[in-house]
Parts: structure tokens; C-alpha cells; sequence
């Protein structure tokens, strides 16, 4: 239906698809949970909202490393807390590239939901 991000494509499409649930499993810590879902429930430029998302998980991770106050984990949860969130910003990182190839030279990648696809849309609002 919708040409999927990452992809090969000769031609670009219109719009694509994300598919959100399938970038990393949720990281469940002892106060919050990272789900990439969360970041994108409202419209927006997908790529701004994946950097955010990488900055979540870059900041998490220093505090499993780095906080001696991590409430409630031990030495072993913290190193597979890390190991996930390593694994997620391998995959974020990949996420991005695709993201700056769907959208090309315009200037941004506009997230909106249609039924239950995440479609991220290339716009240029200067028409250029």
C-alpha cells in the first residue's frame, strides 16, 4: 500500500510508512519505559522526533552507567539495561539514515496517522 522507510526506492514516493512497533522493543527501566510509539502520537518532523527519542535513550543509559542511585537494580540489570538501550540506538541510528533518504532535499519529513499506518510525508514549506 505505502512504500515502507528503508526501503529501495528509484523513484521517490509521496509518502511512506513507518513501521513504528518493529524499530526496538520497549526498555522497561525502574521509572520510566521507552517506547518508540510515544513519540510519535502527534504530527511533526519524524526525524526531529527520532533524535529526541535518541537523546532519551543516550540519557538513560548514562544514568544506568553512571548513577550509583539507580533506584532498584543491581549491577547485572543495570549492564542489560545498557545492552538494550545500545541495542536500540544501533537500530535509531539506521532509523535515521532511512529517514534523511525518504526525505531527500526537502525539509522535512511531516508524521501523520492514517488509520493505523504512520505515514511520514516529504514537505518543503518554501515551495523551493
Amino acid at each position: 500500500m505505502y512504500h515502507k522507510i528503508g526501503e529501495v526506492f528509484t523513484k521517490r514516493p509521496p509518502m511512506f510508512h513507518l513501521d513504528i512497533d518493529n524499530i526496538f522493543p520497549t526498555i522497561y527501566s525502574c521509572d520510566q519505559n521507552l517506547k518508540p510509539r510515544d513519540y510519535f502520537i502527534t504530527s511533526g518532523d519524524a526525524i526531529q522526533k527520532t533524535i529526541y527519542m535518541r537523546s532519551d535513550i543516550c540519557k538513560l543509559r548514562d544514568r544506568a552507567l553512571n548513577d550509583e542511585n539507580f533506584i532498584g537494580y543491581s549491577t547485572d540489570a543495570k549492564l542489560q539495561l545498557v545492552e538494550q538501550c545500545d541495542i536500540a540506538l544501533l537500530a535509531i541510528n539506521s532509523l535515521l539514515e532511512n529517514l534523511y533518504e525518504a526525505r531527500g532535499e526537502n525539509v522535512f519529513l511531516e508524521t501523520e496517522w492514517d488509520d493505523h499506518y504512520l505515514l511520514c510525508i516529504p514537505k518543503n514549506p518554501r515551495g523551493n
